[in-house]
């Protein structure tokens, strides 16, 4: 107890401590430790520590030993701090291996869990298979506030393996209260997802309903143009490529530089839009996938 309050001590250089007192650190203590170096956003990436550090949760991992919330937590900070995709692999091997332990998971930990993978574009489909049936039954479905909902929404559709019977089960738990923008955002994304792979969907004519509200609140989530976006402008007016700055499409898409005639989209993407390793998040992906469905071809710089 003493060394996990000393991990959540603002203060407190974390991967110094585990250097010094690493075989001290209970399974508790490792994920508090991965937890809080990601929500800190401490860019520990190269550093040796941090090496260490993951190769002990991944042995702790292989081990099972490691608590439901403790593979949620972990996975939520490794997928922020962009790194340790093997570590990723032995989570999902160890809720595999370990199914009757999934009613450990409380709602929110059942998001942050699917969310990591999502976002990193980690593929597990045989974990979004599980937590798919796991989720499905009416008695595990009220644990599930709209967050949560919507973050399972666009996780699954992230990655690919929104199959009828989650989608419907989502259809049948969502309700309307007063979303956040983000979670709306998120929404319209499913609600396109669905359009563009899945029209039969349960869930479709639930998310159309709100569709304007929905599209609304993505356009202003999505439109955020840069500085280097603008010098890429410049450099392709000098060459007489023609095109349109900041194109929006009918479905609400905000594209860096476009031929809409064409549907060429040039999108200039920042470090915001990699993992550590150099290959984009699953957002990204997610957006491109989406545009490749109604016939662009997106070209990232």
């Amino acid at each position: 107890r003493h060394l996990n309050k000393e991990l959540l001590e603002p203060k407190t250089k974390i991967l110094q401590l585990f250097t010094t007192r690493g075989d001290e650190f209970s399974p508790v203590n490792l994920s508090t430790a991965v937890h809080r170096l990601a929500k800190r956003r401490v860019p520990c990436a190269q550093d040796p520590g941090f090496t260490r550090l993951l190769a002990a949760v991944t042995s702790c991992v292989d081990a099972d030993g490691m608590s439901m919330r403790g593979l949620a937590t972990v996975a939520w900070g490794v997928a922020q701090l962009g790194a340790g995709p093997e570590l990723m692999d032995a989570i999902a091997s160890c809720v595999l291996r370990r199914l009757d332990d999934l009613g450990e998971f409380k709602a929110q930990e059942i998001s942050n869990l699917l969310y990591a993978y999502a976002t990193t574009g980690h593929e597990a489909p045989a974990l979004f298979d599980v937590m798919a049936g796991y989720h499905t039954p009416s008695s595990r479905r009220h644990d599930f506030a709209p967050r949560h909902l919507t973050i399972l929404a666009w996780s699954f559709c992230v990655a690919g393996t929104f199959g009828p019977t989650i989608s419907g089960a989502i259809a049948d738990a969502l309700q309307w209260p007063n979303a956040e923008p983000r979670e709306q955002s998120q929404l319209y994304q499913v609600l396109l997802y669905l359009q563009l792979e899945d029209s039969s969907s349960r869930l479709l004519p639930v998310l159309a309903q709100r569709r304007d509200v929905l599209r609304a609140a993505y356009v202003r989530h999505d439109a955020t143009p840069s500085r280097g976006q603008k010098d890429v402008s410049r450099a392709l007016d000098e060459l007489d490529w023609k095109h349109k700055y900041e194109w929006t499409t009918a479905e609400g898409f905000s594209l860096d530089l476009a031929k809409p005639r064409q549907r060429i989209a040039i999108e200039y993407d920042g470090p915001s839009h990699y993992l550590k390793s150099g290959r984009p998040n699953g957002a990204t992906t997610f957006k491109t996938r989406l545009l490749a469905k109604l016939g662009w071809t997106v070209i990232s710089i």
